[in-house]
């Protein structure tokens, strides 16, 4: 039987997962905010120590959602602007 992924990858996914910039591409692309397994297969994530610093940094307590894409934007150095 397998493990599972480390605490804190799975809460740098969801972390990932749940900023503005991913919300914002789903909506621009799928025209829905479901998500699928497919979807996420084919979907560009951050690499895996960007994802365990992600879930480090939001390990105790999960940020609001200002926070969340400013620790995302700092961590992935990506712009996470609603309107891209």
């Amino acid at each position: 039987m397998g493990t599972g992924i480390p605490a804190d990858t799975a809460k740098g996914l969801a972390a990932y997962l749940n900023s503005t910039i991913v919300d914002s591409y789903f909506r621009q692309f799928s025209g829905h905010t479901q998500v699928n397994a497919s979807d996420l297969r084919s979907f560009r994530h951050p690499k895996l120590y960007q994802l365990m610093a992600l879930g480090t940094r939001v390990a105790k307590s999960f940020p609001d959602q200002e926070e969340l894409d400013h620790i995302l934007k700092e961590i992935v150095a990506i712009d996470s602007r609603p309107d891209l």
